[in-house]
C-alpha cells in the first residue's frame, strides 16, 4: 500500500478530534521536520513521521473516548454550541435493556447515555451496540393469495435506498442476483430499532423534535433526540421525569421485482426506561403582553444555559375573524 493510502486509511478511521486539535498537531509535525541543528537539518523518515501521527491518533481516540454521545456528535451537527453545552450539562444516565439473540434476530443493547430536562425541555443520548439487522433470503415464490397481502412500498430503487444500509453490502448483492437472474427477490429482514419518540404512559406520547444520528464502525449507531415543546402537561415543572422509549423487534418480508417493492411485516415492542432528574439551573422566563388595532399579543421567552425559545400567540379582539392560531404539525390553511 502507498505511503498517501496509509494516510488516508488514518484519517478515514480517525474519531471527531477536539476543536484545535488539528492544528496543533500539524504545527508539531511541521516543527519536527524543519527544525535544525549547529551540525545538520534533521531529517525524519516516513516511518517515524507515520508513528508520530498514529500516536497522535491514539491520543484522540482517548480524548474521544471520554466524550459522552452529545460529544461526539457535536463535530457532525449544525448545532454544534448546543450540542457542546449538552455534552456538559446533561445527567449522565447509563440505563440499558438487551434484546438476546432468538432464531434469526441478533443480541442488541439499548442505552440511554444522557439526559437533559429542565422543568419543560428533554434532551436525550443514546447508543445502540451489536448488529441490529440480519437478512435471509427465501426459496421458491409466495403465491397470488400471500402477495395481496403484502402492502406496497413504492419502486425498488426507492425502497432498497433505505434497505442496503440496514442489510449491508454483501446481502443486498445477493437481492440484487437474484433479481436479475429470477426477475424478484423474495427475503426477510429481521431488525431491532429504536423509536423515535418517547411515552410517558401508554395514553401520553411525547412527540420528537430534532433527532440525528451517527452509525459505528462496530456496529449499531449512537444518536440524540430533542423533544417537541410544549411537553405534555404531566411532565412540565416535574423534579425528574420517568419516560419510556419504544424498542421494536421486526420481521418483514420483502417481494422485490425491477421496479416494485411489496412488504408484509409484524413487529414486538419493548421499552428502554429513562430516569432524568431535572437540572439544577432553572430557565429564565420572562412574558410580555400588547394591543394592536384589532388583537392582542402575549409573548413568552424561556432562557436556560441550552438554549433561547419564544412562543407568541395572537388573539382576535373580533370574535367574528378569530386569529388563526397554528397547532404543531399544521399549515396555514390560508
Amino acid at each position: 500500500m502507498r505511503e498517501n493510502d496509509i494516510i488516508r486509511q488514518i484519517k478515514r478511521h480517525q474519531p471527531p478530534l477536539p476543536a484545535g486539535f488539528e492544528q496543533r498537531r500539524d504545527a508539531l509535525l511541521f516543527q519536527l521536520t524543519q527544525e535544525e541543528n549547529p551540525m545538520t537539518k534533521k531529517k525524519l523518515t516516513f516511518s517515524l513521521v507515520l508513528a508520530m501521527v498514529l500516536a497522535l491518533a491514539a491520543i484522540a481516540v482517548a480524548i474521544a473516548a471520554g466524550l459522552g454521545v452529545f460529544g461526539q456528535l457535536a463535530g457532525n451537527s449544525h448545532d454544534k454550541d448546543k450540542m457542546e453545552k449538552l455534552e456538559t450539562l446533561s445527567d449522565t444516565c447509563q440505563q440499558s435493556i438487551t434484546l438476546p439473540a432468538e432464531g434469526e434476530f441478533p443480541e442488541t443493547t439499548f442505552t440511554l447515555e444522557q439526559g437533559y430536562y429542565d422543568g419543560e425541555s428533554l434532551y436525550v443520548s443514546y447508543t445502540v451496540t451489536g448488529k441490529t439487522t440480519a437478512g435471509k433470503l427465501l426459496e421458491g415464490k409466495p403465491d397470488a393469495a400471500e402477495l395481496a397481502a403484502y402492502e406496497d412500498h413504492g419502486r425498488t430503487q426507492d425502497v432498497a435506498f433505505g434497505l442496503k444500509s440496514l442489510v449491508g453490502d454483501a446481502f443486498w448483492a445477493q437481492v440484487e442476483e437474484r433479481i436479475g437472474r429470477d426477475g424478484y427477490a423474495w427475503f426477510q429482514l429481521f431488525s431491532q430499532y429504536l423509536g423515535d419518540g418517547a411515552y410517558y404512559d401508554e395514553n401520553t406520547y411525547i412527540n420528537p423534535s430534532v433527532s440525528d444520528y451517527q452509525p459505528q464502525e462496530s456496529g449499531g449507531y449512537i444518536g440524540f433526540t430533542e423533544f417537541e415543546r410544549p411537553l405534555p402537561d404531566v411532565l412540565l415543572n416535574r423534579d425528574s421525569v420517568d419516560i419510556y422509549m419504544p424498542i421494536y423487534r421486526a420481521s418483514t418480508c420483502y417481494y422485490l421485482t425491477q421496479d416494485k417493492a411489496l412488504a408484509r411485516g409484524e413487529r414486538i415492542v419493548s421499552k428502554l426506561p429513562m430516569h432524568i432528574a431535572r437540572a439544577t439551573e432553572a430557565p429564565d422566563i420572562r412574558t410580555g403582553a400588547a394591543d394592536f388595532p384589532g388583537y392582542s399579543a402575549e409573548a413568552r421567552t424561556k432562557i436556560s444555559p441550552i438554549e433561547v425559545k419564544a412562543d407568541i400567540a395572537l388573539t382576535s379582539k373580533d370574535p367574528a375573524n378569530p386569529v388563526w392560531e397554528k397547532e404543531p404539525g399544521q399549515e396555514d390553511p390560508n
